[in-house]
């Protein structure tokens, strides 16, 4: 049984909450917002892609890991 990794906020929750930053702190950093609104948008992606296709094969989660990761393509 595989083991569920905990999902990210909702990208729509993250812009809430850089709006709501900037709002009342505007020269606040987002930054490392911005970073987990990107990461939850690659996260809904890749889980509304891997619900509409077939399992991809150990050789292609291994590539995209790797990716993923930032190592040769």
């Amino acid at each position: 049984m595989a083991t569920k990794t905990p999902s990210l906020p909702s990208p729509q929750s993250v812009t809430c909450r850089i709006a709501a930053t900037l709002r009342h702190h505007p020269d606040a950093d987002v930054t490392d917002l911005r970073r987990e609104l990107h990461a939850a948008k690659i996260e809904k992606y890749v889980t509304e892609l891997a619900e509409k296709f077939p399992p991809l094969t150990e050789a292609q989660r291994e590539r995209l890991a790797l990716l993923i990761k930032g190592g040769a393509a």
